[in-house]
């Protein structure tokens, strides 16, 4: 496809429009240009929940699967100055499939109540929980992946009442030991080439600036080597 030429004034028009584009930023930086603000604050002895690093309440799931926040109790327990809610989610009806729309609606539920009662979610996502009711299996890598890849949005849209994430969906109550896809390496928690693909997956997942915690510290060392020695 032919191109049109290049006009020989442009390199200049650029660069004047780079330097006026400078000196705007510059003038609008400068001392000078705004006067100086000065403000006075009081001490205040009031006792203040941390919003990401307060206390926590932990929520766990029954053989009917992930029991939804109540919003009556989620703020009765914000009154007491709890500000974390440890929530797990079974998915186990994902395993084999796209993940359900009904989990991504009892997710985006949670989240509005914890938006509303000024509380923050640790969550963490299994496909099995107790293992006469949904079994022991956790999903194949591909499958993981594939979950985490359409996750992502609602994660991204719910980033604000999200304290972090714990890593999750692999092995035994998302916990990252005993998968039966071989996420693991055999009779070991560290992880396989396999399971350290979902963990990638997941930290792409992640919104930004928000945190993640590993279960173990095998695994921990596996995902952040340490810095060789000179």
């Amino acid at each position: 496809m032919p191109t049109k030429p290049l006009d020989p004034s442009a390199p200049a028009r650029i660069a004047s429009l780079l330097a006026a584009f400078l000196l705007a930023i510059g003038a609008a930086a400068s001392p000078a240009a705004q006067a100086p603000v000065s403000a006075t604050y009081q001490p205040d002895p009031a006792e203040f929940a941390n919003p990401e690093r307060g206390w926590i309440w932990t929520s766990q799931p029954t053989c009917g699967g992930t029991t939804p926040l109540q919003a009556t109790q989620i703020a009765a327990l914000r009154a007491q100055g709890i500000t974390l809610i440890d929530q797990v989610y079974v998915i186990d009806g994902s395993r084999e499939g796209p993940l359900e729309p009904s989990f991504i609606a009892a997710f985006r539920f949670d989240c509005a109540v914890a938006r509303a009662a000024g509380v923050k979610l640790l969550p963490r996502f299994t496909y099995n929980w107790i293992a006469a009711c949904s079994g022991e299996q956790d999903a194949d890598a591909d499958r993981v992946i594939d979950h985490l890849a359409a996750f992502e949005p609602v994660l991204d849209a719910n980033a604000d009442v999200l304290a972090g994430l714990q890593v999750g969906w692999i092995g035994r109550y998302g916990e990252m030991h005993s998968s039966t896809n071989a996420l693991n390496l055999p009779g070991r928690v560290e992880l396989s080439g396999e399971g350290l693909a979902v963990v990638a997956a997941l930290l792409e997942a992640i919104p930004e600036q928000r945190t993640w915690a590993a279960r173990y510290p095998k695994q921990l060392a596996q995902l952040i080597p340490a810095p060789a020695l000179s």
